[in-house]
């Protein structure tokens, strides 16, 4: 009887770890393209086309292989609310200490998923700030808005614009739900 409950055991554990190991493999999501814009406060202008992974007139494209090395900052924290499922996100209040984006991602399948739109600010505190999105949000759908660095083009590339992270090395984010 031992034995027999031992092999199960053993069973159970080799099946846990496989499916942890396939979850970190094949866990990620594809990222989608993003529209850009830059805040009316640093003056609006459309960019021109440029190669993958940089940002075209309308949209930016974006790749998987987004965090290599992150940018450590703690103290900017937005202040994002459930809203109406829309083509725009609205972030309450957002302060940076040197010109950054605001990233609106989805949800997929209970992991981050695709970049939805970026806001390019300059520093300062911003009150009632819009990302405008290449794809709407969907009512009861989950939403994050993270923060991320510009590296001094105003032009946003997720894989050199990485995330802004906390005093602990995490990516800062606010989830939020369409309603």
């Amino acid at each position: 009887m031992y034995a027999k409950q031992q092999t199960i055991i053993t069973a159970l554990i080799a099946f846990l770890l496989g499916f942890i190991i396939a979850w970190m493999i094949f866990g990620r999501s594809p990222v989608a393209e993003a529209p850009i814009e830059e805040s009316e406060e640093a003056g609006t202008s459309s960019l021109p086309a440029i190669s993958k992974n940089e940002v075209s007139e309308e949209k930016a494209s974006v790749d998987s292989d987004v965090i290599s090395k992150p940018i450590v900052f703690s103290k900017e924290v937005p202040v994002v609310h459930d809203q109406p499922a829309g083509a725009t996100v609205l972030v309450k209040e957002v302060v940076f200490g040197k010109p950054s984006w605001i990233v609106a991602r989805e949800e997929r399948k209970g992991s981050i998923g695709n970049i939805l739109g970026a806001l390019w600010l300059p520093s300062g505190t911003h009150q009632n700030r819009e990302v405008e999105l290449l794809r709407e949000t969907v009512a009861g759908g989950m939403y994050y808005v993270f923060l991320h660095d510009d590296d001094g083009d105003k032009k946003f590339n997720s894989s050199i614009d990485l995330p802004i992270t906390d005093s602990l090395g995490k990516p800062i984010s606010v989830p939020f739900r369409a309603l």
